[in-house]
């Protein structure tokens, strides 16, 4: 599946874009698995405001917001060729936990630094509580063989998946700090699958155990309970082949709406359709809305193509592309793109 996202012809400014949508869901999701309560749309208005404004600048100190703010400083690190291909270190993952909790009261959490006292995990709804490693002792002595693990030869080998989500698994399971845990794990799951061919994978994985949670949490759950790592791995997988057949899809999605405008542009060409008939196609396929002749002139969309155009004309103009088979009626008087039509370019 990777092998054919990357020989997909992606056009130019598509990945910037989709990077930017993703990296947004990203943060919605890993956040949000932690309890954090913004929607989607306002985490998307935060992370506006704060690429308006200057690094060191505060946006407000409301700690969901701050914690959105925090992930973003974050996951700007994914750019950075030298941190996603660098061997995996205590001290990096301590500058993540860090970054993730940095200005954020949580309860006896200290940024960057091991708990050392005991915590609880989880629920009986998710497979039981969970009490990790409880001394500082135990703990360093926990990540001090995970480093050694997931930086030996033969693991730096293995398949790039298998490790980043060995890594997820492990450094959750250890809970090393008192408060982060999760975003943490997420995030060093991103930073490996980075350091290879993830392509935009990374960026996908937080958003689908966001939509699975309950999974996502028994999958932890079933594999500590049988000593086992494959029930969260089956899961994981499945995300990893969600996630590609996404890109997929929004790939493909994009060149036919390329093919689309191509073929409108062809047709104004050749005269078969009038510049406003083709300006009209154009804003039915970007904005997906029905059309009616009542619309064309009410509608704020189509309103400026027909605010000076006779009814009679109007008609004509929606006659039109029904004979073209662009449009096709549907409930009551509208009418809708004719995407079978364009199946057949």
């Amino acid at each position: 599946m990777s092998n054919l996202l990357q020989s997909l012809p992606v056009l130019p400014g598509f990945l910037a874009k989709m990077e930017t949508e993703l990296i947004r869901r990203s943060i919605f999701g890993t956040a949000a698995i932690e309890g954090n309560p913004l929607s989607e749309d306002a985490v998307g208005e935060l992370l506006k405001m704060a690429d308006s404004l200057s690094d060191g600048k505060e946006i407000s100190a409301n700690q969901a917001e701050r914690e959105i703010r925090n992930l973003k400083r974050l996951y700007k690190t994914l750019e950075d060729r030298e941190v996603v291909t660098a061997d995996l270190t205590e001290n990096f993952i301590k500058s993540v936990h860090e970054t993730v909790t940095a200005g954020i009261d949580y309860y006896h959490n200290s940024p960057g630094k091991y708990r050392n006292e005991v915590v609880k995990v989880g629920n009986a709804e998710h497979g039981g509580i969970y009490t990790p490693p409880k001394t500082l002792s135990d703990i360093r002595a926990l990540m001090e063989i995970f480093i050694s693990w997931i930086n030996a030869p033969e693991m730096k080998v293995a398949d790039l998946l298998l490790r980043a989500a060995a890594a997820h698994y492990h450094l959750a399971m250890i809970h090393p700090f008192q408060d982060g845990n999760g975003r943490t794990a997420r995030f060093i799951e991103a930073v490996l699958l980075s350091s290879g061919e993830g392509g935009l994978l990374p960026l996908m994985m937080s958003n689908f155990y966001y939509r699975n949670i309950d999974r996502y949490f028994i999958a932890f759950s079933d594999s500590r309970k049988s000593g086992d790592m494959t029930p969260f791995l089956k899961f994981y997988f499945e995300g990893v082949i969600e996630s590609l057949s996404e890109v997929q899809q929004k790939v493909l999605s994009d060149l036919n709406a390329v093919l689309i405008r191509e073929y409108l542009s062809v047709l104004l060409r050749e005269k078969k359709i009038v510049s406003r008939q083709h300006d009209l196609m154009l804003q039915l396929i970007e904005t997906g809305k029905d059309v009616s002749l009542r619309a064309l002139y009410g509608d704020p969309v189509f309103k400026p193509l027909y605010i000076s155009v006779a009814e009679s004309t109007a008609r004509r103009d929606l006659k039109k592309l029904i004979e073209l088979e662009l449009i096709k009626p549907v409930a009551g008087k509208n009418y809708a793109v004719n995407w079978d039509r364009f199946k057949r370019l």
